[in-house]
């Protein structure tokens, strides 16, 4: 084979592999801790006893977007950091989270995309007056 061939051969590969790591860098891996700017909000949302908290990640390419109506990955985590529960939403305070807690239910959800989602809590996030809802 002809030196010049392999060499161009291994620059075209060198290429597509930082192409694909670019890609995923900027559009897929949700590595930015939400909010950049701390007056929309602390950068972890705690339940209204501190038992429970919602970390907020997004892309790059999601970071640079208006952080009011922001997209990402919303991941609730118990107090000891074991991680419960992860799911796309809008990640300002406008949007979420609901810490629900009623009689025997107890849950927190998000809103995204259209949708409202959450999941069941183990136990109570406690009452706060603000309707069950923000980052405290």
């Amino acid at each position: 084979m002809n030196p010049k061939l392999k060499i161009s051969i291994k620059i075209l590969m060198a290429i597509i592999l930082m192409s694909i790591a670019l890609w995923f860098l900027f559009f897929k891996w949700h590595i930015v801790l939400y909010p950049l700017d701390p007056g929309y909000g602390p950068k972890i949302c705690y339940s209204p006893n501190k038992e429970f908290f919602i970390k907020r990640y997004q892309t790059i390419f999601q970071s640079l977007d208006d952080p009011l109506y922001a997209e990402g990955v919303a991941i609730l985590y118990n107090k000891s950091g074991k991680k419960l529960y992860k799911e796309t939403a809008y990640l300002s305070r406008m949007f979420g989270p609901y810490w629900i807690s009623h009689g025997n239910r107890f849950g927190v959800f998000y809103e995204g995309a259209g949708k409202e989602f959450g999941t069941e809590l183990p136990s109570s996030p406690g009452e706060h007056p603000d309707r069950d809802r923000g980052c405290f």
